[in-house]
């Protein structure tokens, strides 16, 4: 591998070479602190011959030059330059705006108008709305990505900074319109000064796969890569755009990317490729998933294999995080039901087995009952390990899950199937903890309002209180599913009990909670359990055989609420979360 190095300004950079953002670069991703900082390094406080960093770059044509390391600040710059050249025009300055344009825009060899700066990602805003000054050119364009409303955001601010600094000038200057159009010139010209005289170091290759390589090698180093953008350089190294304009490979990838980004649950795309890889290849870590990746996928069809997958494996995630959004007809509730519960348990190392799960269901491999089946056990061992129990996570429990999603994936028969399912859930039950366990922790979930909680009392587990209450009282209710937004908890003790010394260990604990509706909750309020349980006598609230009897005889003490207590957590453990 050959590499030059040289010094040169912001201005011989732009004014000798054409450059161009590959496809393997991730978007534009300055916010405006950063924008911000930029200017006042490079604008407002900087001193000669100043400094901003090495660049790589490789021969990409016989006169253009790709961006391997140093596109944010290349493209900030370029989007400088043009809120410049705009000022300059704006103030009846049309010589240096056009002497500047062409350093963002001029003739090639071919005699062909062309960008100085070409990017693949953000087309066609950037080109159109900020580096055009093409007054023929009506075509009105809006910042439809992420990335083209950072570049919007950098380009006004930067705007409004020159604006700024055009104003001062004026303010300060003589005041006939002659001296005020002088000192504005002046202090363009000293911007512009600024910015081509920036000093950058140009490390330059002389092909693109030596890019490839010097690009991979600086973003497993430390670089501010994820693995997820490096696997997106990886597909789109092998799987060449369709034309000049078009690049469907790169443009689906940041499909992936969008629906995530849009998505109302806070999902890490890095999470997603370590999920989907763990539910089809063999155990890797996240730190070293990209590796694996190129060591799998090294052809065209490969890596159009991998694109397709995660573009629908993708969604199913979205369906896991997001149930009730992605619900298609009413046979599949008893999956949406099965989801919902297990975002309630929140154990990512069983995320891979999930998406084996419902990637099995979907492609029809594995039947309803088995899927149910096989997402209720993952959710109740979960909610007695994990939720009450708080057993300690272990690489061993994700190995396991990733070991049966790729066993559940890659069986090609129903009993293979099954006996993927089965196997698992036999694992689980290995691990439970014993009941004793279970009965003492379930004691000590609470729930009630933090400002009630006296010192020495456990915090309230509120989410955690509430799932485990509407899983009860579903299983009480005979199976009838009862709408969770629709109901609110109601201690049947009142919170304010505690100041007549009733404890909030004993308030908060399940054995004194009932799901109600909300005008019901009102109705009760503060009143005393007598008076309570005057009103739930006639309510249609499901109640269990023992609350029934504190209702009927209007009594309910400390005592019985741990009684209540125990019932329900030998329920749920023997019952409810049994597998």
């Amino acid at each position: 591998m050959k590499i030059t190095a040289d010094d040169v300004t912001v201005g011989e950079l732009l004014g000798q070479r054409f450059l161009v953002i590959p496809r393997f670069q991730r978007p534009y991703s300055w916010n405006r602190g950063e924008v911000e900082e930029f200017w006042i390094d490079t604008c407002t406080l900087r001193e000669a011959d100043y400094f901003i960093g090495s660049v790589v770059l490789y021969k990409s044509g016989s006169d253009e030059l790709g961006i391997v390391d140093g596109q944010q600040r290349i493209t900030t710059v370029t989007i400088l330059l043009c809120a410049l050249r705009d000022a300059f025009e704006d103030e009846g300055a049309g010589d240096l705006a056009k002497g500047l344009h062409q350093l963002i825009e001029r003739i090639d060899i071919t005699s062909r108008k062309r960008l100085v700066l070409r990017t693949q990602t953000s087309y066609p805003y950037l080109q159109v709305a900020i580096q055009s000054n093409d007054e023929e050119d009506e075509e009105e364009v809006f910042a439809a990505s992420p990335e083209e409303e950072l570049i919007q955001e950098a380009h006004l601010f930067l705007r409004n900074r020159i604006a700024e600094v055009v104003a001062d000038a004026k303010r300060d200057a003589g005041k006939t319109v002659k001296s005020k159009k002088r000192a504005a010139r002046q202090a363009l010209e000293t911007i512009r000064a600024r910015v081509l005289s920036l000093n950058i170091i140009v490390a330059l290759l002389e092909n693109e796969e030596d890019a490839y390589l010097i690009f991979e090698t600086l973003n497993t180093r430390g670089k501010n890569l994820s693995p997820v953008d490096l696997v997106r350089t990886h597909i789109t190294r092998l799987i060449p755009p369709n034309n000049r304009t078009t690049d469907r490979p790169k443009e689906r990838f940041e499909g992936i990317l969008q629906r995530f980004a849009e998505s109302d649950s806070e999902l890490d795309p890095k999470d997603f490729l370590l999920h989907y890889w763990l539910s089809t290849h063999e155990y890797t870590s996240r730190a070293r998933i990209f590796k694996e990746v190129k060591r799998t996928v090294k052809t065209k069809d490969a890596a159009r294999k991998l694109l397709d997958s995660l573009e629908t494996n993708g969604k199913l995630y979205l369906r896991i995080a997001e149930p009730d959004n992605y619900e298609r007809n009413r046979s599949e509730r008893p999956i949406t039901r099965c989801l919902t519960s297990l975002n309630a348990v929140q154990f990512k190392q069983s995320t891979p087995f999930i998406l084996s799960v419902v990637r099995s269901f979907e492609d029809k491999h594995l039947k309803l009952r088995r899927a149910v089946e096989a997402l209720s056990a993952v959710e109740n061992f979960h909610t007695i390990f994990s939720a009450v129990t708080s057993q300690p996570a272990s690489g061993g429990i994700s190995q396991m899950y990733a070991l049966h999603a790729r066993k559940l994936s890659q069986a090609k028969t129903d009993s293979g199937r099954d006996a993927a399912v089965d196997s698992l859930v036999e694992k689980l039950r290995q691990k439970l903890p014993v009941f004793e366990e279970f009965q003492a922790n379930f004691e000590q979930v609470l729930f009630f309002r933090t400002k009630h909680r006296p010192k020495g009392t456990p915090k309230p587990q509120a989410r955690l209180a509430r799932y485990l209450l509407e899983k009860y009282t579903n299983h009480i209710a005979s199976g009838v599913n009862l709408k969770a937004s629709d109901l609110t908890v109601e201690h049947l003790l009142p919170q304010s009990a505690h100041r007549k010394s009733v404890p909030m260990s004993i308030i908060g604990q399940l054995g004194n909670l009932l799901l109600v509706t909300e005008e019901l909750n009102e109705e009760l309020g503060d009143k005393s359990f007598a008076e309570k349980a005057a009103i739930l006598k006639s309510s249609h609230v499901p109640m269990d055989d023992l609350l029934t009897s504190f209702i009927e005889s209007g009594r309910m003490s400390p005592s019985d609420v741990r009684a209540r207590t125990a019932e329900m957590a030998r329920v749920g453990y023997s019952t409810i979360w049994k597998l």
